[in-house]
């Protein structure tokens, strides 16, 4: 995706997962939760809000983060890597 000119790829999720790549930035977009355990990978929450109100938080996220701001899985440093599933080769 990067290489063909892929600025951001848009994870959405029922929660926060680990996944990311060097080569562009992951935005991490999952539903809004009490004490979620990987709160802290998910650069925008959706709540109850006015639905356009949103959209235009989330492009704004997406903005900010295609022109430079850190997203969370940059902000702690996790860089390219994936989790191995039964009958992969690595």
């Amino acid at each position: 995706m990067a290489s063909a000119g892929c600025g951001a790829a848009l994870v959405i999720s029922s929660r926060g997962i680990f996944t990311g790549s060097v080569a562009m930035p992951s935005i991490m977009i999952a539903p809004s939760s009490e004490g979620g355990m990987y709160d802290e990978l998910i650069d925008y929450k959706i709540s109850s809000k006015n639905v356009e109100t949103q959209m235009e938080d989330i492009t704004e996220t997406i903005i900010n983060v295609c022109s430079g701001q850190k997203s969370s899985i940059e902000n702690l440093d996790l860089g390219e890597f994936s989790i191995s599933h039964s009958g992969t080769p690595f």
